[in-house]
């Protein structure tokens, strides 16, 4: 596997920035990691988002969630308060 150019790899920690500070800024959202990754054969973006919640984010926001990240990244894994949704 080749390793991501210099400015890839500013993009991906970019959006992982980005990312976390549009989640964590979400009410009932406590903390946001995230990992995003390029690949160069597909140039298409994938993130793993794992949130930690109060207990008060329902299934309807999370969806909310799943769409909007759909609409950035080719591949999506949103784990929330442990559980992969």
């Amino acid at each position: 596997m080749a390793t991501q150019s210099e400015p890839t790899e500013q993009f991906c920690n970019h959006l992982v920035q980005f990312t976390e500070s549009t989640f964590t800024d979400e009410e009932g959202i406590e903390s946001a990691d995230a990992i995003v990754s390029y690949d160069e054969e597909t140039e298409q973006y994938s993130i793993e988002l794992s949130l930690k919640t109060n207990g008060k984010v329902d299934s309807e926001k999370i969806e909310e969630y799943k769409t909007y990240l759909s609409k950035t990244y080719a591949d999506v894994i949103l784990i929330i308060d442990g559980e992969v949704m």
